[in-house]
């Protein structure tokens, strides 16, 4: 693991004598789908009930994408009979780390709740950070920060006291959206108009844009996900917001939105669109044509 450890890290740095190749990695480490939450664990560990951010936020081919500290992290998990096994590596930093335990007692979830201490522990030695979890509360994590019984996901839930009530845009405010907007943790977010509505894609997930009553800056996201095993009703699906500047509707289009999802926000910034791009270059190739068959 630790020679795949530095396969990646050299891979995706661009170092010289790299085994792997770097195109093909970016490739499959780049995330197709959202993640509001992390794979087999009921425990969420971002601030401010943590003393720092330990988040998945994107599935890509095998592996999954996130931060730690603000730094974008490829990792994975994985058990088999009595085997579990956890991998991280920040290849920004050039630092990886491989835990490994084993034993026939465990759930689905203590292995996470064991696991995940060990990694932020020496992820926060390598990187030369204040370590906040030692030998006692490493053992009762995630005490004393939450309760058995509390719930981590309610930034990412539909909470019965939210607002009950959206509206879809007026037709010219919705154009300013239309667009890509980009971000170095999460997918393209490709924000377009289909029957006058504003549809949200990001990977395999999409959605449709609506504004909250009342709401000045913040825009919601009711998304479908690639899979919904239990084919949540409307109310029931997890939802996201785009935030943005309340002086930007002045403009005609908007640059910068936040894209927040289960309490995190990411900062998108619009990219240069390849539309026109490629109506351009058609111009040109019939053009060229035209000349060529006189």
């Amino acid at each position: 693991m630790a020679k795949f450890m530095i396969g990646v890290i050299n891979a995706l740095n661009g170092e010289n004598g790299a085994k792997l190749s770097k195109d093909v990695l970016e490739s499959i480490t780049e995330p197709k789908m959202l993640m509001g939450m992390q794979l087999g664990d009921q425990t969420l560990v971002e601030r401010p009930i943590f003393n720092a951010t330990f988040k998945d936020s994107g599935y890509a081919y095998g592996h999954i994408i996130g931060t730690y500290r603000g730094y974008k992290y490829v990792n994975h998990g994985g058990s088999t009979y009595g085997h579990y096994s956890y991998i991280t590596v920040i290849p920004s930093l050039k630092v990886g780390v491989f835990t490994v335990i084993s034993g026939n007692n465990y759930q689905n979830t203590d292995m996470w709740k064991m696991q995940k201490p060990m990694q932020i522990y020496m992820l926060d030695k390598l990187m030369g950070e204040e370590v906040w979890l030692n030998a006692d509360n490493a053992c009762t994590f995630p005490k004393p920060w939450i309760s058995d019984n509390a719930d981590t996901f309610e930034g990412a839930k539909r909470k019965a006291t939210e607002e009950k009530e959206e509206e879809e845009l007026m037709l010219d405010e919705a154009q300013r959206f239309v667009g890509n907007y980009s971000n170095p943790v999460y997918p393209i977010m490709k924000l377009r108009l289909f029957n006058s509505e504003l549809k949200f894609e990001m990977g395999n997930s999409n959605g449709t844009i609506l504004r909250p009553v009342g709401a000045k800056n913040k825009l919601k996201i009711f998304l479908n996900m690639p899979v919904d095993p239990l084919q949540l009703p409307e109310r029931e699906k997890m939802v996201a917001y785009l935030i943005y500047p309340t002086d930007s509707l002045n403009s005609n289009e908007i640059t910068n939105l936040e894209f927040e999802l289960a309490q995190e926000r990411y900062l998108f910034k619009r990219s240069f669109s390849v539309e026109p791009i490629q109506s351009t270059i058609l111009l040109i190739g019939v053009l060229i044509v035209q000349l060529l068959s006189n």
